[in-house]
């Protein structure tokens, strides 16, 4: 008797993440165009294989086979055909330029075709589309590729699809979760509203052992004393130094910090700052490593995406690995409110910056500041680290066997 089949469609966003480099914060409308002319490459297909590279590499008996349904072209199929994966193609979505209709259009047909999943590379952008299709009836998985993922369908890392797509095989019963739909208020730098995210309804998803994000989660910081006296003793050492160059982070954390050093700084992008002064905008991953090459002493200040606990990789991808080497780890100054990193279940961040030797530098604990005298050590968690966990448990099962 053959195994049942779990259909699942697949699809990249190719301009997915494109911003985040060339400080673009999203590839909504027009703005992978700006991403390519300030020299942006592609990502979402390189997350895609992260995702997807693990996918054969399982073994031992299974309940059901999982059977691919994907576009022909930059969408999907070429990826597939590359990691030699088998799949139904679907003609008609070859083009190089592809836009929101396309996903839409795709999820259509998925559905018509009777998908049990619908697994996409994108961000909040791609998530709205595909829900704005299958609303929560059809389960959907997210491959975490945009500059900004403040919904909560998709996983930490894209190594842990893999993961799940192996319990989806090897489990008798799939169990669906709920997760919610945000997207940012707006994308426009200039908007105050930034940090806002805007609820577009409540999506399906498949349980696994491999948690996924949570949704971006608000921390107000109006009644955090500890931050209001962190923030003016950093601008009064900002103030003070005359000889280092002070790197600050993106989100309402760090803006408060400045704030108080005046009003030429940004709320969601990386602004230099020397002897208290503004000397760089919302800054490039180049414009980073230029002003890094210019100081003899390079420190930055971040803080933490509320809810989701990550660090380096989401919302911040011009702090890349090259920008992160260069500032050194040993320089780096984290705050974030003590509600903040509590509101985190377990307590620990996240830190994905797209390189193979990732986890060379990366330390295992960071202290992370909530006021003036108090600090936490907080572990670190990295892609390699959801991979050995993986690794750990076939070990565990083989044993039981």
């Amino acid at each position: 008797m053959p195994e049942p089949t779990f259909k699942i469609g697949f699809l990249i966003n190719p301009i997915a993440g494109m911003g985040g480099a060339v400080a673009l914060h999203g590839t909504d409308a027009d703005n992978h165009l700006q991403a390519l002319a300030r020299g942006a490459r592609p990502l979402a297909f390189e997350r895609a294989i992260r995702a997807l590279q693990n996918f054969n590499s399982s073994e031992g008996q299974k309940v059901r086979s999982i059977n691919f349904i994907a576009p022909l072209g930059q969408m999907g199929g070429d990826l597939l055909n590359d990691l030699k994966i088998d799949f139904l193609g679907l003609s008609g979505f070859e083009s190089q330029i592809t836009d929101g209709d396309d996903t839409r259009n795709l999820c259509q047909k998925f559905i018509a075709a009777g998908v049990d999943l619908i697994l996409f590379a994108g961000g909040d952008g791609t998530a709205r589309d595909v829900y704005s299709v299958a609303g929560s009836k059809i389960p959907m998985l997210g491959i975490p590729a945009g500059v900004k993922m403040r919904s909560s369908v998709f996983t930490h890392f894209p190594e842990g699809v893999s993961q799940i797509l192996q319990e989806i095989e090897s489990r008798e019963k799939i169990e669906i979760i709920h997760r919610e739909i945000l997207d940012a208020a707006s994308s426009d730098s200039t908007m105050g509203n930034y940090s806002q995210s805007t609820y577009y309804g409540v999506a399906s998803s498949i349980k696994s052992q491999v948690t996924l994000s949570s949704a971006k989660a608000k921390i107000s910081l109006e009644n955090d004393p500890g931050i209001g006296e962190l923030v003016e003793k950093l601008a009064a050492e900002i103030l003070e130094n005359s000889d280092e160059l002070v790197l600050i982070g993106s989100g309402t954390t760090t803006f408060a910090l400045k704030k108080i050093l005046g009003p030429n700084y940004t709320l969601q992008g990386i602004d230099a700052s020397y002897q208290g002064r503004c000397i760089g905008q919302d800054l490039t991953e180049s414009q980073l490593l230029e002003k890094i090459s210019l100081y003899k002493k390079v420190s930055l200040i971040t803080g933490v995406i509320g809810g989701q606990g990550f660090l380096f990789g989401r919302g911040n991808q011009q702090l890349s690995a090259r920008v992160i080497d260069a500032i050194g780890w040993s320089n780096i100054y984290i705050i974030a409110a003590e509600a903040k990193l509590l509101g985190l279940f377990p307590v620990e961040l996240f830190v994905d910056l797209d390189s193979n030797g990732q986890n060379q530098h990366i330390p295992t604990f960071v202290r992370v500041h909530t006021s003036q005298s108090k600090d936490m050590l907080v572990r670190l968690r990295t892609p390699l680290d959801s991979i050995t966990k993986e690794s750990a448990r076939q070990l565990v099962r083989s044993g039981n066997e």
